[in-house]
């Protein structure tokens, strides 16, 4: 460490373990090969003569194998008693030692001991860096088991950290090393929402994921998640395995978040994400309506061609049917209706319910297309029947009306 100022330069070396007194004010201990070394040098004196003259003062302390500790003091060339001048100067230098980080690992140790949490804490915001502050407490929690109440005293502590990085880091150690729980849970979520990098922050929820306990607390996780600016790190936190299995537990909470993403695409990939899991009804009822808000008539399209190759439209007709409905491209539309009729032996309500949608196209060519397929993949008797010949009656164009009718007779006669 080098410190400058307009007198001179002071330069502290040190190795080993060294041990101070609760006041931070001497050494009282030093592991055998340990040293600590202060010098102090007038800042005009050049360097190939630094060696004999401008050195002002200095202090030199050896661990030695006994247990003991060599103290030696010097002014210019001569050796001088230690005390008082030296033991005086290094009274003066190791609180603001201690301030940059010297001995962090003993300092906590001995506040832990003597103050206990709060004590830690306390002292965080009083720390020279955000680099200490995170040292601070990444100790406390490294040096003893706490208490869950002593956690969240920690946590909140950790706000006073500035930078987004050590931030971050503190809190993922935070969650890797304890379960969020309701007394941990709300300050962990109140702190996390402090950093400011979408990045760094997607970092701390993905980590909290795998530790938070309560249902009160996916809340609270699914809530941050919703305050990210970035839509892809929205969509890459709602997107995660560890995220997903969540989505059950906390339906409303995730689904509120999806709706806070602006980019359409974002939104899309994370339904997407969903198609691979094991989906309860609610849960695919909450697809449905989150695909109704996308305002791309593409986006929309993808996803609902996607939930029909995985037989949603099946499972929630009505529900996915109505997002089909909501699309304003006929072309879009009949996309996503063409992937169910391809399936062979659909299901009559299935069936039905593709027809009826039939008569949200405007455009006769799109509708007379989708009809056409229809009649030629699929059976259609009785009720049916009628169905598709009201769809196709309500074509305007004459041509396209009729080429949806004639089909329908075409594949009737073929199939006799």
């Amino acid at each position: 460490m080098i410190r400058t100022d307009r007198w001179g330069t002071v330069r502290i070396t040190h190795r080993g373990t060294i041990t101070l007194n609760d006041a931070d004010t001497d050494i009282v201990a030093m592991s055998p090969g340990a040293y600590f070394n202060v010098t102090e040098s007038a800042w005009w004196v050049p360097d190939i003569l630094r060696d004999w003259v401008g050195v002002r003062r200095e202090i030199v302390m050896r661990g030695r194998a006994d247990g003991t500790t060599a103290r030696a003091y010097y002014s210019g060339e001569r050796r001088q008693p230690f005390t008082p001048r030296g033991s005086d100067w290094l009274q003066e230098l190791l609180p603001d030692l201690v301030r940059h980080g010297f001995g962090a690992e003993g300092r906590v140790a001995r506040i832990l001991k003597r103050d206990g949490v709060a004590g830690v804490a306390a002292e965080i915001p009083r720390l020279r860096s955000d680099y200490l502050r995170a040292l601070y407490v990444r100790e406390a929690l490294r040096q003893t088991p706490l208490a869950a109440r002593d956690v969240a005293a920690i946590v909140e502590a950790a706000q006073h950290i500035r930078s987004d990085y050590q931030q971050a880091q503190t809190l993922i150690t935070v969650a890797r090393a304890y379960k969020l729980d309701g007394v941990i849970a709300p300050a962990f979520f109140r702190a996390s929402s402090a950093v400011q990098s979408d990045y760094e922050q997607r970092r701390v929820l993905l980590t909290a994921a795998s530790a938070v306990t309560t249902r009160a607390g996916i809340d609270e996780m699914f809530r941050a998640a919703a305050q990210l600016q970035s839509d892809y790190d929205q969509a890459e936190f709602l997107m995660a395995d560890a995220i997903r299995q969540l989505t059950t537990q906390a339906p409303e909470a995730f689904f509120h978040a999806l709706s806070t993403i602006q980019s359409d695409y974002e939104q899309r990939r994370v339904l997407s994400s969903l198609l691979d899991r094991q989906l309860d009804e609610a849960t695919v009822q909450a697809m449905m309506a989150s695909a109704t808000r996308l305002a791309s008539d593409y986006d929309q399209a993808e996803f609902l061609v996607a939930a029909a190759r995985r037989g949603l439209d099946q499972r929630a007709p009505e529900a996915f049917f109505e997002a089909v409905s909501t699309i304003q491209n006929d072309h879009e539309q009949r996309r996503v209706l063409m992937t169910i009729a391809a399936r062979p032996n659909l299901p009559d309500p299935t069936l039905a319910a593709m027809l009826r949608s039939t008569s949200a196209l405007g455009n006769g060519h799109e509708r007379a297309e989708l009809l056409v397929s229809v009649a030629r993949q699929q059976r259609l008797d009785g009720p049916l029947r009628d169905v598709y010949i009201q769809a196709a009656s309500d074509i305007r164009s004459e041509h396209d009306r009729t080429r949806a009718l004639v089909e329908l007779l075409r594949t009737e006669r073929a199939s006799r």
